[in-house]
């Protein structure tokens, strides 16, 4: 009759792999998020942050002097048109010389469209575009009126 000899063997054979495996799904876990994070980034990288901060004082005393202007700039959408209503500081409708924005999705696909304001009644203003799309838009914009200037941005719904 042959012996037969069992030897159990320890389970710590199993150690390295389990450590290659854990090790490599870690690896698979952090390319997926760092693929998910470079294909999907909408933002806009700016090229003149330095020169931006060099004239910082500039950047200042024009917000401070829109600021004491009173100017309040209040949007909408009406459909895929983008409305606006500029108020003086006691909140009577004002005019302006000229009205622009830029609108810029803030999530999603980076895409922005370039639009120029008419007077649509006594007290609003709107797109002489329609915007292309449904979802958030941040609009960028500027106001002149004589010699002053406002720029706001103000986030708006198209559905």
């Amino acid at each position: 009759m042959p012996s037969t000899s069992h030897t159990r063997r320890s389970v710590w054979h199993l150690f390295p792999v389990a450590m290659i495996a854990g090790l490599g799904l870690v690896v698979v876990v952090n390319a997926g998020m760092v693929w998910a994070s470079l294909s999907t980034f909408p933002g806009v990288a700016a090229t003149d942050v330095f020169d931006h901060s060099n004239n910082y004082d500039a950047v200042l005393a024009q917000a401070s002097h829109e600021t004491a202007l009173g100017w309040v700039v209040e949007a909408s959408a009406d459909g895929a048109v983008a409305t606006l209503r500029i108020a003086d500081r006691d909140g009577h409708a004002m005019a302006a010389d000229r009205v622009s924005a830029s609108a810029i999705r803030p999530v999603g696909p980076d895409q922005t469209t370039q639009l120029s304001f008419e007077p649509a009644n006594a007290d609003s203003f709107a797109a002489t575009t329609a915007l292309p799309s449904r979802g958030q838009w941040d609009l960028r914009l500027t106001v002149t009126r004589g010699g002053d200037v406002l720029h706001a941005t103000r986030r708006v719904q198209v559905k």
